[in-house]
Parts: C-alpha cells; structure tokens; sequence
C-alpha cells in the first residue's frame, strides 16, 4: 500500500468495522489509557506510529464495554506483524480495576507475563515470523470497566507467505465468547468474528 502507514489504513478502515459489527455485535470498548511507547532499533518509526495509532483509535469507540467480548486489530507492514488487543479485564482478571491486594498483583503479574510473551499467538510457519516485543496497559473508563490493552509486534522473513493467526486467549480464559477483528495487509484488508469454535483467522483464501 503506497505512501500510507498501517496507522492510516487501520484508521481509514475502522469505519467500516463500525458499521459491519454493528450488524454482527460488534463490541468497541469506550476507555481511557495510557499506552507505553518503547523505542526499538529496528523499524522504530512504524512501532511508533502503531502505538501512536493504539491510543488515538479509541476514539472510535462507539458502544459501551461488553463483558466477554474484545477487540483485535491486526496490521501487517513490510515484514511486520502488529497486534494490539483490547480485553475485559474481567474476562482476563477476573476484576476490573487496578491491583489492590497482593493476591491481584500476583495474579496480574502472571496474566501480563503470559500476554506479553508469543503464547497467545500463532502465526502459520511459512511466513518464518519471530516474537519481537510486546507491552500492556490497563484501561478504565467512568462507568468504571476496566481494559487490557496489549500490542505486540513479530519479525517476518516471509511476510506476503503469513496465512493465517491463530489465538489461544479463549483456551485460557473461558468466559472469553468473542473477538471482534480489524485486519489489514498490503494485498487486503477485512473484518473477521473469532470464538471458541473458531480461533484461526485466515488472510488468504
């Protein structure tokens, strides 16, 4: 997709998954967060414009938080795959605001080690991707849910070969029904519902 950053397209396409999930329960979460940019030496000024883009796109929120139901929007840009995911943290905790007590601070520590490593994730192997980085933010907003927000980043040496991605997040946490997804890539673009019957989205036919 010339001269235009995945920021840009996901914003542009962000409409459409307003409008097609409105037909289909789509769920946009309504939330204030603070997202942690990290610097990294390699492809730093597209991971920038990720989390750039992860924090103002949640002015498109357009419905009130669901419980069991979450967001991911997925960009493939050069031979990068970026993922950021927006959970309930009730589904994902088990609670909604931030830790309080030393059994929630432990039981965040080990939910944020698992989301912030490739467990959650599987990306088909002919596209040869390899985990780069990832990093988690709680969200909250005045009817008092709370969010997770978690973007991640992997490496491809086969890029245009990536498949598909699965999830493994409704394995885990079982009052997880639904994922609402974004996705783009530089041939495609689309919208996608995966549940617990159906973990893999498919980016080529």
């Amino acid at each position: 997709m010339p001269q235009y950053t995945a920021a840009r397209w996901l914003s542009s396409l962000l409409p459409l998954c307003i409008i097609t999930f409105s037909l289909t329960a789509c769920s946009d979460h309504e939330h204030s967060s603070s997202e942690h940019t990290h610097e990294h030496s390699s492809a730093e000024t597209s991971h920038n414009d990720w989390h750039t883009h992860a924090h103002s796109a949640d002015t498109h929120a357009t419905s009130a938080h669901q419980h069991g139901r979450g967001d991911l929007e997925i960009v493939l840009e050069g031979s990068f795959v970026l993922i950021r995911g927006n959970l309930p943290a009730s589904d994902i905790l088990g609670f909604e605001h931030e830790p309080q007590t030393e059994q929630e601070q432990a039981h965040f520590n080990e939910q944020q080690e698992y989301l912030m490593s490739s467990d959650w994730l599987i990306l088909s192997g002919n596209a040869q991707c390899e985990f780069a980085d990832a990093n988690l933010s709680f969200g909250g907003n005045k009817s008092g849910h709370g969010d997770l927000i978690v973007s991640a980043r992997y490496s491809c040496q086969q890029p245009s070969r990536l498949q598909y991605i699965d999830t493994q997040l409704f394995e885990r946490y079982s009052s997880l029904n639904l994922l609402n997804v974004v996705w783009l890539t530089e041939q495609t673009q689309g919208v996608a519902s995966l549940t617990p019957a159906q973990t893999r989205l498919r980016l080529t036919p």
